[in-house]
C-alpha cells in the first residue's frame, strides 16, 4: 500500500525543476540547504498524489478484507457501538 506513495515521492524528487535548484545555488545554498529547502517544495505535489493513490488502495484493501474475513461489516459494528455506548 505504500508502493504508490514511494513511486510518486521518488518521481517528485527526481522531477524537481532545475531552475529551482539553480535559484537556490545562486542564493548561496549548499547541498544540504538544497535538500532541506528546494527538494521538499518541488516534490510536494508528487508526495500528495502518491498519498491520494495510497489511501485509495488502502481503502479498497480494507473493503476487500472485510468482505472475506468479517462476520459483520463496519457499518454494523458502528451501529452496535452507538446502541451500546450511547449517551446515558
Amino acid at each position: 500500500m505504500t508502493f504508490p506513495l514511494h513511486l510518486n515521492v521518488y518521481a517528485g524528487i527526481r522531477g524537481v525543476d532545475t531552475q529551482l535548484i539553480e535559484a537556490g545555488q545562486s542564493l548561496g545554498l549548499l547541498r544540504w540547504g538544497l535538500v532541506r529547502q528546494c527538494h521538499p517544495a518541488g516534490a510536494l505535489t508528487g508526495a500528495m498524489t502518491g498519498l491520494r493513490f495510497s489511501l485509495g488502495v488502502a481503502w479498497l484493501a480494507l473493503v476487500f478484507a472485510e468482505q472475506l474475513n468479517a462476520d459483520s461489516g463496519i457499518g454494523f459494528l458502528m451501529v452496535q457501538a452507538r446502541d451500546f455506548c450511547g449517551p446515558t
